[in-house]
C-alpha cells in the first residue's frame, strides 16, 4: 500500500501536474475540528465575539472574532496591568476587548491566527485560495505549501512544516481555551 502511494505521488510529480510540496506536507491539521467546534458553538450563542481571560498565563487573555461564512481571527496577548482587560470582561465589551488584545500597544506576546474561511489551518490551499496565516512577534507568515511560493519567502519544505505544526499546534490550544469557555 505504502509503495502504491509513492508510485502514485512520483507519477504525480514526475507528470508535473503538483506544483506543491507534497512529500513535506503536513499531516491534517488538528486545528480543523477544533475551529468548527468553535464557530459552532459561537453560532449557537450567536455571538461574532468572545473574550476571556487565559488562566493559565498571568496577564493572559484569550479573544475571537467571527465573520460567518468568511473569517476566524483569533488573538492572544499578556498585559502587565491587567486593569483594563478585566473591566472590559467584567463589563462583557466582548469588542473592546478584542480591539485591545489586537492593537494594544502595551500588548506582550501577541499571537494573531487569520483562519480563512474558519474551518482550521490549510497548509496547501487550492490555486488563487486565500492563505491563512499567524502573526507571531511581529512577523507574518501565510501558509502556501507550494513550491514556488516557499522560494519567495525563501523558506525550505521542511522549514514550512515546522512553522506550519507550531502554528496548527498554537491555534488549537487557543480554540480549546475557546471551546471551553463557550461551553459553560
Amino acid at each position: 500500500m505504502r509503495n502504491l502511494a509513492t508510485l502514485a505521488l512520483g507519477l504525480a510529480v514526475g507528470v508535473g501536474s503538483v506544483n506543491t510540496v507534497l512529500a513535506q506536507a503536513p499531516p491534517p491539521a488538528a486545528s480543523v475540528a477544533a475551529a468548527k467546534e468553535v464557530v459552532a458553538l459561537m453560532t449557537k450563542a450567536k455571538t461574532d465575539c468572545i473574550a476571556i481571560d487565559n488562566s493559565a498565563v498571568f496577564g493572559g487573555y484569550v479573544g475571537a472574532l467571527l465573520i460567518p461564512g468568511a473569517k476566524l481571527t483569533v488573538v492572544s496577548a499578556r498585559f502587565k496591568d491587567t486593569t483594563s482587560m478585566t473591566y472590559k470582561l467584567y463589563q462583557k465589551d466582548c469588542m473592546g476587548a478584542y480591539a485591545d488584545l489586537s492593537a494594544a500597544i502595551d500588548a506582550l506576546d501577541r499571537v494573531v491566527v487569520d483562519d480563512i474561511s474558519a474551518d482550521g489551518l490549510i497548509a496547501m490551499p487550492k490555486k488563487d485560495a486565500p492563505r491563512d496565516g499567524i502573526t507571531r512577534d511581529g512577523k507574518t507568515i501565510k501558509f502556501d505549501g507550494d513550491k514556488n511560493a516557499l522560494k519567495q519567502i525563501k523558506m525550505t519544505p521542511e522549514d514550512f512544516t515546522k512553522t506550519f505544526s507550531s502554528a496548527d499546534e498554537t491555534y488549537t490550544q487557543l480554540l480549546l481555551l475557546l471551546s471551553k469557555e463557550l461551553k459553560k
